[in-house]
């Protein structure tokens, strides 16, 4: 099994959870493995998780911005990374897709590293509006692809 995997260059991931990552992708059990450093934060971290799981129709996933992922090469072949949103919404974007071409995606517990007093340099005021928009967009754009033009489903207009 042909197996992609990204450490974000943050230096905030542990590379000894990088077995975790690859194995469930490795042993055929998900397509795509997240690390989940399961840290919610504030109230808007906690809407835009919710807003994701919504729009993405994974209930299962969390920890949305994490940058540690394993994934399968069939997936690469079939996700168009050209039409994926680019900035911060890049990986909510991308959960949108997976389910769209019904892949199996799997959290996995990772440690994150964080030097003493580091902040996240992510201003949520700034993004808030322009990530919400996104996931609404992508909603509706997962409702249609997946239950009106790939698989027809009656229960869409009602």
């Amino acid at each position: 099994m042909d197996v992609a995997a990204v450490m974000a260059g943050d230096a905030q991931m542990d590379p000894t959870d990088l077995p975790r990552l690859l194995d469930p992708v490795v042993d055929s059990q998900a397509d795509y493995a997240k690390g989940n450093r399961l840290i919610i934060g504030g109230t808007w971290n906690a809407f835009l998780s919710l807003l994701t799981k919504i729009a993405s129709g994974y209930w299962h996933v969390a920890d949305f911005q994490c940058g540690y992922t394993a994934i399968s090469l069939n997936v690469l072949e079939v996700v168009n990374l050209d039409k994926v949103y680019k900035r911060f919404g890049m990986p909510n974007d991308f959960l949108v897709r997976l389910n769209i071409h019904y892949f199996r995606v799997k959290d996995i517990p990772v440690r994150v590293i964080y030097n003493i007093g580091e902040k996240s340099g992510v201003k949520m005021w700034k993004i808030i509006f322009t990530l919400s928009f996104l996931l609404l967009r992508m909603f509706f754009w997962r409702m249609k692809e997946k239950y009106i033009i790939r698989d027809f489903h009656p229960a869409t207009f009602n």
